[in-house]
């Protein structure tokens, strides 16, 4: 039987009991249209507070896998999950004809494409898998209630999580507290109020329960559920204030429920506890390092754990690296290049530049050493911009890990410190109208650009400053996270995503005119994906998205 791992950095399970194998094998037999192999009793599967932390350990697991039960590949935050939340954003120019990548990079997406089918199979694997959890746990006694309610915390946070990260994707879809088959079965959409009303709640008491910080690194804690229901409530607060209703007909994911007011409120209040409970880590590039990953504990609220486990790895690869040779140089393929609007919107002087737009690499390029491992520098991005590429995460030299070179031990940020700080800038804007003391936390994200000098600080504030403070806050997102999943969602939620595609320009750098794609494909109903045609087969209560 093949040995599953699991994503936890700094976990003593690497690999798990027979029984919770077995667990993981039924968790998606439905997705797979067979039947189980065979049939176990499931009371036996947490039976005591050790089963229990390992069956925890495999919700986690959803975040980083390669594959649930033999299907899929990489469909989450290990590669796939970063095509579809940074394709078909201002940020990211699309330079493939790959079939899995190319939809989700220009908005040609269509219910058979394989990310879109396989992102739901495997949150829905991790929502059945919390339920299985969530419903075996209360037979089980805990020397600690604390422990044991710590441990159901964990579980709500990572069935709200993966809730949410439907919701973004579809719009409404179908909730279940099921622990058969995979959970969707005979069951309808849920509209989008019901679906936030679950993750709130899933998320609400995993804040309430959870400690401060986690004794074990990756792990969820208080200040994971605050960051995730910041992001909830400011998500539907702008979404409505800006009536992205507009570009859909999908009665379910209407948003006339919200009160954009009360949910500002709430989501600034929510905010405004994170702040000063996390810090910016020195240096801007240790969060993007393998060798620093220990360093980002600080700043990240929440992020996808990877190891020196060739199971347990990112792949940033294809997209997120400079361009080169991957088995020679430790350059990427290049699918996705850095947009001119990105490029423009940055100072030189601001040291985010030079770590997220490079040129490419090649085997005559220089070495430097980074925390006891070499890398290949990027070459200059030359004046016709032939080479740009995007350098956000570095590949070291090949053979520097005990992995196959396209894969990385580089842990990938899912919410960071430094967003927050973002986030209040913008909650001061929404609900105490107060551009001063916003700008005082977007100096404090710029201060780390600026490498500490107040004198450079002032020069990037002078320079970025806009007559519009909501403009000036979208420019500072981009340049702090771009690449990091959230631009697209911001383009959306501000309502602004139509005019952004119509507003791109097709000149500047030799991969710039590929925006067209975007130009010519992108359609208002695209906000969301299509309901994978497989589920519509599998259930026929399910309606599809309107457009598709």
């Amino acid at each position: 039987m093949k040995k599953i791992n699991f994503t936890i950095k700094n976990s003593t399970f690497t690999s798990v009991l027979l029984g919770f194998t077995l667990l993981l094998q039924m968790a998606c037999t439905d997705f797979l249209e067979v039947a189980p192999p065979s049939k176990i009793d499931q009371d036996l599967l947490i039976v005591d507070s050790i089963s229990a932390e390992t069956a925890l350990t495999g919700i986690y697991s959803i975040l980083n896998a390669g594959e649930v039960n033999g299907e899929g590949n990489a469909a989450t935050f290990r590669r796939n999950m970063l095509y579809i939340l940074n394709g078909g954003s201002d940020e990211a120019v699309p330079n493939s004809n790959q079939v899995l990548y190319q939809p989700y990079l220009t908005y040609t997406y269509n219910d058979t494409d394989i990310m879109g089918r396989e992102a739901w199979l495997f949150f829905y694997a991790g929502i059945k898998r919390a339920n299985f959890f969530l419903e075996k746990i209360e037979g089980v006694t805990f020397q600690s209630e604390v422990r044991k309610t710590q441990l159901i915390a964990e579980a709500r946070f990572l069935r709200g999580v993966y809730y949410q990260y439907l919701a973004w994707l579809y719009g409404g879809v179908p909730i279940t507290m099921s622990i058969d088959g995979n959970g969707t079965e005979n069951l309808s959409r849920a509209s989008l109020q019901k679906v936030y009303t679950q993750i709130e709640k899933d998320l609400r008491f995993a804040y309430q329960n959870l400690p401060s910080q986690n004794p074990k690194s990756g792990r969820a804690d208080k200040w994971s559920a605050a960051g995730y229901l910041s992001k909830m409530y400011l998500y539907l607060a702008s979404a409505k204030e800006n009536n992205i209703d507009r570009y859909h007909t999908t009665a379910i994911n209407k948003l006339d429920w919200v009160e954009h007011d009360l949910f500002y409120q709430k989501g600034y209040e929510i905010n405004s506890a994170i702040i000063g409970q996390k810090e910016l880590v020195e240096e801007y590039v240790h969060l993007f390092r393998a060798e620093t990953n220990q360093n980002t504990y600080g700043e990240v609220l929440f992020g996808v754990e990877a190891t020196n486990n060739q199971d347990v790895v990112m792949i940033y690869v294809n997209g997120f690296i400079p361009q080169g040779n991957i088995n020679t140089n430790g350059g990427g393929y290049g699918i996705v290049r850095p947009s001119m609007e990105l490029i423009n919107q940055y100072n030189e002087k601001d040291v985010r530049f030079a770590n997220n737009v490079t040129g490419s690499i090649n085997n005559q390029s220089l070495k430097e050493n980074f925390f006891g491992v070499e890398y290949f520098v990027p070459q200059a991005i030359n004046q016709e911009k032939t080479n740009i590429s995007v350098g956000k995460w570095r590949q070291p030299v090949p053979g520097s890990y005990p992995l196959e070179p396209w894969a990385s031990p580089c842990n990938f940020q899912l919410i960071r410190y430094a967003d927050i700080l973002l986030m209040q800038a913008e909650y001061e804007v929404k609900v105490n109208a107060n551009e001063t003391v916003a700008r005082t936390y977007l100096r404090e994200v710029r201060e780390r650009a600026a490498l500490g000098d107040d004198q450079l600080t002032n020069e990037l504030t002078l320079v970025y400053r806009k007559y519009d403070m909501m403009e000036e806050i979208r420019d500072e997102r981009s340049r702090e996270l771009c690449y990091e999943g959230w631009r697209k969602l911001d383009l959306i939620r501000w309502g602004i995503i139509e005019e952004t595609m119509e507003g791109l320009s097709l000149e500047g750098s030799r991969y710039q005119p590929q925006m067209e794609l975007l130009k010519n494909n992108f359609a208002t109903h695209k906000i969301w994906l299509p309901i994978p045609a497989s589920e519509l087969i599998l259930n026929n209560k399910l309606i599809q998205n309107s457009g598709y």
